[in-house]
């Protein structure tokens, strides 16, 4: 699996889910339990940048495995430069 990078478009956190964007441009779905940690939960913001690979279910495309950015990019003033 590819790892992608991208940075979280908008978050629910009543439903427990948020819409991420990739490098690419492509919107992804995904729901905190593909959160590797899931105290990152909490810390996460509109513009955090992370890390994620893609695989697929029942459903169709999916993230899993969600990391806050490892690269030191997850500091929202550089994710929104």
């Amino acid at each position: 699996m590819k790892i992608r990078k991208g940075h979280v478009k908008t978050i629910c956190r009543e439903h427990k889910f948020s819409l991420l964007t990739d490098f690419d441009g492509a919107d992804w779905y995904f729901h905190m339990a593909s959160l590797r940690n899931r105290k990152h939960w909490d810390c996460l913001i509109e513009s955090s940048v992370v890390d994620f690979t893609t695989g697929t279910n029942a459903k169709g495309p999916n993230v899993v495995n969600v990391t806050l950015a490892a690269d030191g990019t997850n500091n929202p003033k550089s994710a929104k430069s």
